[in-house]
């Protein structure tokens, strides 16, 4: 969720405010007093409604207020109102550049707000791949990149070991700890072995395809019990980037989101014409 530019009128002691915020570093100067807190307040109030509405939100002297913002292309509005019995209405109207109205402001900002957060209690409970996801989302960071590099310095890791020897030096051996470097790697990323869509497998020479193929019926019954395994293309190589490694495994895989289910529209009634 984004704030693009900011308006406020007679919010507590700011009389009118206006702020360019779409720029990637926006900063609130002044001395004290000059209403850099009211400011924010100004936007918590926006976006949370009552819940955030201080005692007396307009300005003293004045009958009405009014906080306005373009989030994410939608212009939101709150107004203020003194009433004559000393209370405070108003009113909230999303609209998007096409003029549209939103239908329930109030939950269209608690959707976007609930999805920059989380529970705190859930979060500690969910796994580190889970916890790490969730901070890249409320961050906007896409790692994707820096993982997949680290997950290739890891495979290479764990197959040559830390003294830089190969960790088995028949096509047997090196494919086994291949696929348990894959497997790693998608827990890693949040996946398992079923999420796999693709694998790509490279040999120093086609004397090595028969122990390839042992490792590998030793190894996927575990991990596909249905015995539905992912497509494999197996190439033969020159040579890899180490003389003693005879075996390279390459694996796609599709992150599986949850979707949440909708309820089905209750059918109208249709109306009687007279």
């Amino acid at each position: 969720m984004r704030i693009t530019a900011l308006t406020i009128h007679n919010f507590k002691g700011l009389r009118s405010v206006s702020v360019d915020c779409d720029r990637e570093l926006v900063i609130l100067a002044g001395r004290n007093g000059a209403g850099k807190s009211s400011a924010l307040d100004a936007i918590t109030v926006l976006l949370m409604g009552k819940s955030a509405m201080p005692a007396e939100p307009i300005r003293r002297g004045e009958d009405e207020g009014e906080i306005s913002a373009v989030i994410d292309g939608f212009t939101v509005k709150r107004t203020f109102t003194r009433k004559d019995d000393g209370s405070f209405g108003g009113t909230l109207t999303i609209t998007n550049a096409d003029g549209m109205r939103a239908p329930s402001p109030q939950t269209w900002l608690d959707a976007r707000i609930n999805a920059l957060g989380c529970d705190p209690i859930a979060f500690m409970a969910s796994k580190p791949s889970e916890q790490a996801e969730t901070l890249r989302k409320i961050a906007g960071v896409d790692t994707t990149a820096l993982d997949q590099k680290r997950a290739a310095l890891e495979q290479e890791r764990l197959i040559i070991g830390r003294d830089g020897k190969v960790a088995a030096a028949d096509v047997v051996g090196q494919t086994k700890q291949a696929f348990e470097n894959v497997r790693a790697v998608l827990e890693a990323g949040g996946c398992r072995w079923r999420d796999v869509v693709r694998l790509q497998t490279f040999l120093v020479s086609a004397d090595d395809i028969p122990g390839f193929m042992k490792a590998r019926q030793e190894v996927f019954p575990g991990w596909f019990p249905d015995g539905a395994y992912p497509p494999n293309t197996l190439l033969v190589v020159s040579r890899l980037v180490r003389p003693e490694l005879r075996v390279e495994i390459e694996a796609m895989a599709v992150r599986r989101r949850a979707v949440a289910r909708r309820k089905p529209a209750r059918p109208r009634k249709s109306r009687r014409q007279r």
